[in-house]
């Protein structure tokens, strides 16, 4: 394998020039075919090994055969370590829609359940999407989904699951206030609708039904800055992160201080949300705190 690394079959309308400063450092590269347009984005802790796995003489990847065909040039960008790299790739992906990047590719108004007071001690879950939802801020969230309809069918599996009432939960409509839903009358709800359960119990169920699928709230008072070092290429990188939202990666104390005066507006997204929540709970990071300008 390492044979075939450092002599690669090379794609007929590569050069093997562009293939001499591929640096053995984690970072972003970036695929471009025809007229320039971008076919892939990848990333790895090893910019150089990556690159040149792709064209193995060995691979069978299908789709990795069919961008050896197509790619013209290729471009990267090295970052301190591996969170910068997966940080840059979800967003130039989601930015630029390479042809051959499929999973990360897809940007929808992500919806989810928020649950509302609607009278003492009884909670209504109601979708919300956009603005509205706000993750991050919005401390009665549930859910996180890209359709009405997998929000929809997610409710009622738990619903289903949980004994809880269709009609309460918003996913029944029956004839008059007090009239019992389907499910009770299948003996597969506690009765919330016509009064057998009080409010408070099913709200405390509901809720504890959802507590999986609860979106964490932001645990510090302002933005974070996740400090992220590479002592063999002495390199370091600040990636400034508030209410689970990426605004942006500083090399240095002036681009850090400049990205603080002036963030850039992040919209919320899963992914980023996923790895930084994941990234925030690992001990041993280095974590610097800021007021919120």
């Amino acid at each position: 394998m390492q044979q075939q690394l450092k002599r690669p079959s090379l794609p007929p309308h590569l050069s093997p020039d562009c293939l001499d400063d591929l640096p053995e450092a984690p970072g972003v590269y970036l695929f471009y075919g025809e007229n320039d347009a971008l076919l892939y984005v990848g990333k790895s802790v090893n910019l150089r090994q990556r690159v040149l796995s792709h064209f193995s003489a060995s691979t069978r990847d299908a789709r990795k055969l069919r961008i050896a065909q197509e790619i013209r040039r290729l471009d990267w960008q090295e970052t301190a370590g591996e969170l910068g790299a997966l940080l840059l790739e979800s967003r130039w992906i989601k930015q630029h829609q390479p042809l051959h990047n499929r999973q990360l590719r897809r940007v929808s108004e992500l919806c989810a359940w928020q649950l509302d007071e609607v009278a003492p001690g009884d909670f209504r879950p109601r979708l919300v999407t956009g603005a509205e939802a706000d993750p991050g801020h919005n401390d009665a969230l549930y859910g996180l989904f890209a359709t009405r309809r997998e929000a929809t069918l997610a409710l009622r599996k738990i619903t289903e699951a949980h004994q809880l009432c269709p009609a309460i939960v918003g996913l029944e409509k029956t004839s008059a206030p007090g009239r019992p839903c389907f499910a009770f009358q299948l003996n597969q709800c506690k009765g919330a609708c016509v009064g057998k359960e009080s409010s408070s119990i099913h709200s405390a169920r509901l809720m504890s039904a959802l507590a999986r699928l609860k979106i964490a709230s932001w645990p510090y008072p302002g933005p974070v800055g996740i400090v992220e070092r590479n002592a063999f290429l002495d390199r370091e990188e600040v990636h400034l992160i508030d209410a689970w939202r990426h605004l942006g990666t500083a090399r240095s104390e002036p681009e850090l201080a400049e990205l603080l005066l002036a963030p850039a507006a992040a919209p919320f997204d899963l992914d980023a949300y996923k790895l930084l929540k994941a990234q925030l709970e690992k001990r041993g990071n280095a974590v610097r705190t800021f007021a919120r300008p």
